[in-house]
C-alpha cells in the first residue's frame, strides 16, 4: 500500500507543477477558465492563481506521501484507502474553495460555494458509508 500512496502523492505533486504552467497556458485550468467569456477572463489573477494551485497540490502530495508512511506504521492496511481518499478529497475541496479569491469578477456566484460544500458533504457521506460498511463486514 505504501507504493500506492507514493504513486498518488507523486502524481499530485506532478499536477502541482503542471498547474504552475497556467501562467503561460491558462487553458490548463480546464473548466474554470476555458468556460468563461473573454471579458471575465481579463479579471483573473493568473500569477497568484497558478502559484496558489501549484503550492496547494505540492503540499497535498507531500501530505499524502507522509500520511502513507504514518498509516503503514500506525494502522493496518484496511483503513489505508479510506483515509488517503478522504485526505485527497478534503485537500482538493480546500483548494477549490480558495481559488475563488483570485477571480476578481463580481462576486455574483455565491452559489458556487454552496455547490462545493454540498458536493463535499455528499462525497464524504458516501465514502464514510462505503468504507464503514466494508470495515463492519470485515470484523
Amino acid at each position: 500500500m505504501i507504493i500506492a500512496g507514493l504513486f498518488i502523492g507523486l502524481v499530485t505533486i506532478g499536477m502541482g507543477f503542471l498547474a504552475g504552467w497556467a501562467r503561460k497556458y491558462p487553458n490548463l485550468l480546464a473548466g474554470y477558465y476555458s468556460a468563461m467569456p473573454k471579458e471575465k477572463k481579463k479579471n483573473i489573477d493568473f500569477d497568484g492563481l497558478s502559484a496558489f494551485v501549484k503550492k496547494g497540490f505540492i503540499i497535498l502530495g507531500i501530505i499524502l506521501i507522509v500520511l502513507s508512511f504514518i498509516l503503514k506504521i500506525i494502522l493496518s492496511e484496511k483503513y489505508f484507502i479510506f483515509i488517503i481518499t478522504f485526505a485527497m478529497i478534503t485537500g482538493t475541496m480546500i483548494i477549490m474553495l480558495q481559488v475563488r479569491k483570485y477571480d476578481h469578477n463580481a462576486k455574483e456566484n455565491n452559489n458556487f460555494n454552496i455547490f462545493v460544500y454540498t458536493y463535499f458533504v455528499i462525497i464524504s457521506v458516501v465514502i464514510l458509508l462505503i468504507f464503514g460498511t466494508i470495515a463492519y463486514i470485515s470484523f
